[in-house]
């Protein structure tokens, strides 16, 4: 971590940066240098050259071609305390003279070289050879030519070998001390560079992240602005103010969380009560059914006490009356029951319980019924899992308005005697690893009515839609079972074709008790107050 540290990564930087600035420098400086050295160098040959040509061509005697050969001797005593290898001269008849002990290795460029430099007149510098020069290979020295002229009248020339190997080598060798030089000045400035960095950079961000780990609500503007800070102070004064925005957002988020939160319990209050009325509804509808078949008991019972008074019974008829008058009371105390624990606003609880079970109970309330004296209620419950989580009660609301809402559009056909109302079940078991826990059970009521137009399919689970005459129908009756039928975590839809009846098909997850547990565990954990258990 501490090769990532800013300071590190500013360290390397500056470094970095120096040593470029500093290499491309003293490359500048060593091209430069060794320019001028070698200009020196070339003006020292010139020099030389200009003692032989003093040597040659003075005297009377200058015009005569055998003047180099008679000072030879001499001229090679010149070169000798030179630091010139060697040096070649052309006389007038093109004769050559080799100064030096040993002769040049370049001869005949140095001889055309010469040559040239006769022809136009001017002198010349001819480049040979390749050597190591400081950082790449350079020329490994100059041939340099100059015409020996006397009254506008060429008499011959002079060459000389200029070489620059030692020059490099001299260059070479004080890079190493440049070298030194620039590593010691990169780590040198590089400290400079960092501590005046820290202070008047790293020092501030420190100070900022300190102030803002151990940030708390109570201190209020917690980033105080100094005027060294330059940048930071206004830094610190952005973050003085997001925090205060912050602070401020905090406290209209708590505000609207209260809000939403008093609007979630009104709304579960409303979808209560929804359902409530809805179930009211449903109960207002079935009491008429309700009291006609009271009515068939009680006429029987009538006759019953009729026949008591009588007396002129033996103890054994009256007896076998009075059970029977026992039996047709039962039958109403059955039937009223049934329908008390239908409209009873219980509170909402999840338990696991059969969805077969609850639609049994669904269908003894609604045989008595008038409206279903001339249609064919059949089951077909064919699932083998069938155990569902939660309110049994709702339940049995949403499968009592299917059945209603079937009769009704059954009895809205001409052909009423003929009514079908099937209610089947079957299990849809996915594949999977999981897949007993993500077992389905889907139910679905079939009828023969006049079926859903293809415009309204999508509308049905609406609230307040519906096609019933005004007095029939509050339009609240499917949306009620779909709000149910979701909170449990299922689903419901409809397909029909007009004039041929339709089909709603519930799915629903089926539980297991393992499941059952884990849920009652995690639900009691999460301190929801949620009650769970067996249904008895």
């Amino acid at each position: 971590m501490a090769f990532r540290g800013l300071k590190t990564l500013m360290a390397v930087h500056i470094a970095v940066l120096l040593l470029i600035a500093m290499g491309l420098v003293n490359l500048i400086l060593v091209i430069f240098q060794q320019e001028k050295l070698i200009q020196q160098e070339v003006s020292k040959g010139r020099l030389f050259i200009q003692a032989l040509e003093s040597h040659i061509i003075e005297g009377p005697d200058a015009s005569n071609s055998a003047a180099a050969l008679e000072r030879k001797p001499e001229l090679d005593a010149m070169l000798s305390r030179s630091c010139f290898p060697c040096a070649l001269i052309i006389d007038q008849r093109s004769r050559l003279i080799s100064l030096g002990k040993v002769p040049c290795p370049l001869d005949v460029d140095i001889e055309q070289s010469i040559r040239a430099a006769m022809a136009s007149g001017n002198e010349t510098s001819t480049p040979f050879g390749t050597a190591w020069g400081v950082f790449w290979r350079v020329e490994q020295g100059i041939v340099l030519s100059v015409p020996l002229i006397r009254d506008t009248r060429v008499l011959g020339g002079i060459s000389v070998v200029v070489p620059l190997e030692e020059l490099y080598a001299g260059l070479r060798q004080s890079q190493k001390i440049v070298l030194i030089y620039i590593l010691v000045n990169t780590t040198l400035l590089t400290g400079i560079g960092i501590y005046k960095f820290s202070r008047a950079y790293f020092k501030p961000v420190q100070r900022l992240a300190r102030r803002a780990d151990t940030y708390s609500e109570e201190d209020g503007l917690p980033f105080l602005v100094r005027k060294e800070d330059n940048e930071f102070g206004r830094l610190s004064q952005s973050l003085n103010r997001m925090l205060q925005r912050i602070s401020e957002d905090k406290e209209r988020l708590k505000s609207t969380i209260a809000s939403l939160e008093k609007a979630n319990i009104d709304l579960k209050q409303a979808q209560r009560e929804i359902i409530l009325a809805e179930k009211f509804a449903s109960v207002g509808r079935l009491s008429s059914g309700i009291a006609h078949e009271i009515g068939n008991p009680l006429g029987i019972i009538g006759g019953y006490l009729e026949l008591l008074r009588q007396k002129d019974i033996d103890d054994q008829e009256r007896g076998e009356y009075v059970q029977r008058s026992i039996r047709e009371v039962d039958r109403i105390h059955s039937i009223i029951r049934q329908l008390l624990d239908f409209s009873r606003p219980n509170e909402e609880r999840a338990v696991l319980f059969s969805i077969h079970e609850a639609i049994a109970d669904v269908i003894r309330i609604l045989k008595p019924q008038p409206l279903m004296s001339g249609i064919d209620l059949k089951l077909s419950l064919s699932a083998q899992k069938d155990r569902i989580l939660g309110d049994p009660d709702q339940v049995r609301q949403v499968f009592l308005n299917l059945v209603l809402n079937a009769a009704d559009a059954i009895t809205s056909t001409a052909n009423q005697a003929s009514g079908t109302i099937v209610i089947s079940s079957q299990n849809i078991f996915p594949d999977g690893e999981n897949a007993e826990d993500l077992t389905r059970i889907r139910l679905s009521i079939t009828d023969n009515g006049i079926g859903i137009p293809e415009d309204n399919l999508e509308k049905i689970f609406d609230p307040f839609f519906t096609t019933k005459f005004p007095g029939k129908g509050t339009g609240l009756g499917l949306w009620v079972s779909f709000m149910i039928i979701e909170r449990i975590g299922g689903s419901v839809s409809a397909r029909s074709r007009p004039g041929e009846g339709a089909t709603i098909e519930v799915l629903l997850p089926v539980h297991r008790e393992k499941a059952l547990s884990e849920k009652i565990m995690g639900s009691d954990e999460e301190g929801n107050g949620a009650q769970s258990g067996e249904q008895p």
